[in-house]
């Protein structure tokens, strides 16, 4: 985990998530800005998850499990 430079916020995060992918992400300090970029790669390849300041997704690429 690297954090903000209060010390406290984690701003990024390199290692497994709860499914067993390996996982990079980056988000915003803010408590209120829910920005955030996730990059995986899983069983399938890997994918990309784009999060506005809302926390809404505003692009997904993944390879699916057809190839």
């Amino acid at each position: 985990m690297i954090y903000g430079d209060d010390g406290e916020t984690i701003v990024a995060y390199l290692g497994v998530n709860e499914d067993g992918e390996m996982m990079f992400q980056l988000q915003s300090k803010s408590k209120t800005d829910k920005r955030e970029v996730i990059m995986s790669i899983d069983d399938n390849g890997g994918r990309f998850d784009s999060l506005n300041k809302m926390g809404e997704n505003v692009a997904f690429i993944a390879v699916t499990n057809d190839g």
